[in-house]
């Protein structure tokens, strides 16, 4: 009974954190100036690093809490460099499945 009790704590932890890592890029995108091109790198980090570890609560492992925030945070990467259309969504699609597949 202890282990699974340390189990269920370790994965609201991992919620935790993620939490904790949008917390700190919100208040870090609120309080620096937008036009720096280093405030873009860490607030991309910043989220890459939440996305994962929210993933990886969702999900339950670690490999696909990882292949999800790859796909998630690559769409938005390209979204802001205005390169997202259907067919590199479709490949970006095609990528991810490869990679889950030899992942």
């Amino acid at each position: 009974m202890t282990h699974r009790h340390y189990i269920s704590n370790r994965r609201w932890t991992t919620l935790i954190i993620g939490t904790g890592f949008w917390v700190i890029l919100t208040i870090f995108v609120l309080n620096t100036p937008p036009d720096k091109w280093w405030v873009e790198v860490i607030a991309n980090s910043l989220l890459f690093l939440g996305m994962i570890f929210v993933a990886s609560w969702a999900w339950g492992t670690r490999k696909w809490g990882i292949v999800t925030a790859v796909g998630l945070w690559s769409l938005v990467i390209m979204r802001r460099l205005d390169i997202l259309d259907w067919i590199t969504f479709g490949l970006w699609l095609a990528i991810l499945g490869l990679i889950s597949l030899f992942n």
